[in-house]
């Protein structure tokens, strides 16, 4: 990584090489939290899947709250690509658990109208 002096143009947009790590690190912990929220839309566990998310928000927008340097660019696109990618298998996850659920309803209804009915059809009978 080069680090323009002080003084020479460009030098205001340089970096912490330290900072260029830390975005980095912040992108790959991201990433990695993308995928433990995965696991845990498996599983159902979608208060787990909500405070992952917002422990992710944190780290990537720590991340865009510095300046990428063109070293690090192509990586953080990468991994935010690979991030988009496995939000579409979250959302998929999500939308299988919301058809689950809306059955479920459904069955719940069902069943309702059936004892109401059923209890409707004894209490006149008598």
């Amino acid at each position: 990584m080069i680090i323009p002096f002080p003084g020479l143009p460009g030098a205001e947009m340089a970096c912490d090489p330290r900072e260029a790590l830390g975005e980095c690190r912040l992108m790959a912990r991201a990433l990695s939290i993308t995928k433990h929220m995965l696991r845990l839309a498996e599983i159902g566990d979608w208060a787990g899947v909500t405070e992952c998310e917002r422990l992710r928000r944190e780290d990537i927008n720590g991340c865009f709250d510095r300046m990428a340097t063109p070293e690090n660019g192509e990586l953080i696109a990468e991994a935010l690509a690979a991030i988009l990618h496995l939000n579409e298998e979250l959302l998929e996850h999500l939308r299988q658990a919301r058809a689950a659920v809306m059955e479920a309803g459904s069955n719940h209804q069902r069943t309702k109208q059936a004892l109401v009915s059923y209890s409707d059809h004894s209490a006149s009978s008598y």
